[in-house]
């Protein structure tokens, strides 16, 4: 059942993955042990999608040391074929099966279980998300449970039938370690989490809930015992999941309560369909951008979450939360050119990228191809720029995938329903406050933090379409020296949209994403703030 569980989730993926030539999934996604323990054993499967056999092929340690870590291929039935640690080759189209073996050492190690396999032509991508994950106590053990799924479909996705619509996760589970006790709850994986709800019971022998649904559960958990559950999924009325099934999963997470380390993990991909005749291509994405393992000698492929923002007329802004182009900044926000949006594809040929901690600027490319209220999907790549540029250019590459924020978009909101007073508030803080008119004008602007006492600013927002939640935001800051770089005397230019889901005026406590960049080439900087209605 393992081999076919990672089977099927490998060709999920194919469907999406339309250049992968070597792709592998894990299960089971959690073992534990102690150190100087027995080894501890995973299945992985590596599909060839490509039309070349890839010769030499075997599975990779990574952070685990390779003097206790074996491999050894077996068939469809899970039975050991070959010769222990044993490379061989994979035809065009087939699916090759291994079993890897971790054995403790004196250490402890908590930490992924890489499961990429590494053949002469090239290497499966690593992807976290599809990994396991192995947990070696010093001394103490912990239960060690295998956990495996299922959905209604039988592919191992959750696929609820309608925006908003609800659907359900089997799980059968047996603790193979010591007696624990074990706290269960059911996470989104990815960066999606207000796509949908989640809800777990542990089930009898009829999958019927024994007791009520809740967020959590805690259970001891005997040894050799086995125990199912179910969990409930149900999606946002206002928008739709696309099919990203190595980004957007659910998965139970199964942690013993001693050490709060995950003893049993498992998961399934989560989608819904895109409304019926879908045609607004603008508005508010949720994003995601991976860049490859080995970029910049990275040993993990490198995640980023963030907001894409496109209007009518094909200006777009791409804002992340800091994992990638060099990781040694918190947030970034690149602005594009205005290009119209033809065939629901943006092209934009060295856009700026503006990071949040004084480095020099930096261009991009960007490709996107929007799909209207269904997701997004693009690539990103280093700008070929004159080497007499003022700019620096970027050498890395990576994909951009995203999310039609349909709670965010299907509100409209006029100017008129932000009129009020606002606070400006970065983390738990509030940093400043402003005011704000029916028209969008912003005045009396000001920060009130340490080193920032009396910097004042002005502005407004415009919005290019009312039936759209997002509007253009311009402010210009004062020229004194109490605002500090980069905002002393400077204009900056970006975007906003409310997160209420009522429509009509905002209430007090009412909250507005923003974001903002630096107009300024020489000291470029983009950021993002929290507004509350006072």
């Amino acid at each position: 059942m393992m081999r076919t569980f990672c089977a099927l989730l490998v060709t999920g993926l194919l469907a999406t993955t339309a250049h992968a030539q070597l792709f592998t999934s894990i299960a089971p996604e959690a073992r534990t042990s102690v150190t100087n323990g027995p080894a501890v054993t995973y299945f992985a499967s590596a599909i060839n999608s490509g039309s070349e056999t890839l010769t030499n092929c075997r599975p990779i340690p990574g952070n685990f040391p390779a003097a206790n870590f074996g491999y050894q291929t077996v068939d469809a039935n899970n039975q050991l074929t070959g010769s222990p640690n044993t490379p061989v080759n994979i035809q065009p189209g087939a699916t090759q099966g291994f079993l890897l073996s971790y054995t403790p050492g004196f250490d402890p190690y908590a930490g992924l279980v890489d499961g990429r396999i590494s053949c002469d032509e090239r290497e499966s991508q690593y992807t976290p998300y599809l990994s396991g994950t192995l947990a070696i106590e010093s001394g103490v053990q912990i239960p060690d449970i295998v956990a495996i799924s299922a959905t209604p479909s039988g592919d191992g996705v959750i696929r609820l039938n309608r925006m908003g619509g609800a659907g359900v996760m089997a799980v059968a589970a047996v603790n193979i370690g010591v007696a624990g006790q074990v706290l269960i709850t059911p996470q989104s994986l990815g960066t999606f989490p207000g796509l949908a709800t989640f809800e777990v019971c542990e089930t009898d022998a009829s999958a019927q809930c024994i007791g009520a649904r809740a967020s959590s559960l805690t259970v001891n958990f005997g040894a050799n015992q086995v125990r199912t559950f179910a969990v409930f999924a149900r999606g946002n009325s206002r928008t739709n999941i696309p099919f990203y099934p190595d980004i957007i999963r659910v998965r139970l997470v199964l942690s013993a309560t001693s050490t709060g380390r995950p003893v049993g993990l498992t998961s399934a991909a989560l989608t819904s369909p895109a409304p019926e005749n879908p045609t607004q291509a603008a508005g508010i994405y949720g994003t995601f951008y991976q860049e490859p393992q080995g970029v910049r000698g990275g040993a993990e492929e490198r995640l980023d979450s963030g907001i894409a923002a496109i209007f009518p007329d094909g200006r777009t802004f791409l804002w992340g939360r800091g994992g990638i182009f060099g990781g040694g900044h918190t947030e970034w926000l690149s602005g594009t050119r205005n290009t119209p949006i033809e065939n629901n594809r943006i092209v934009s040929d060295a856009s700026l990228l503006h990071l949040s901690v004084g480095s020099s600027v930096r261009t991009v490319d960007w490709t996107l191809n929007l799909n209207p209220e269904l997701g997004m999907t693009g690539r990103y790549n280093g700008s070929n720029l004159p080497n007499d540029s003022e700019f620096t250019t970027i050498d890395q590459s990576g994909r951009v995938r995203g999310v039609w924020l349909g709670n965010l978009n299907r509100r409209q909101t006029a100017l008129a329903d932000l009129a009020g007073n606002w606070l400006v508030v970065s983390g738990n803080q509030v940093v400043g406050d402003m005011t704000m008119d029916a028209s969008g004008n912003v005045a009396n602007g000001r920060f009130r933090i340490s080193g920032f006492t009396g910097c004042q600013y002005s502005g407004g927002l415009t919005q290019p379409d009312e039936t759209l939640n997002l509007f253009a935001l311009n402010l210009t800051f004062a020229n004194r020296t109490n605002c500090g770089v980069p905002f002393n005397g400077n204009a900056f230019g970006g975007f906003t949209a409310i997160d209420v889901a009522a429509d009509g005026p905002i209430p007090s406590g009412g909250q507005m994403i923003m974001f903002v960049q630096d107009d300024v080439p020489a000291e470029r900087s983009g950021f993002s703030l929290l507004l509350v209605k006072a």
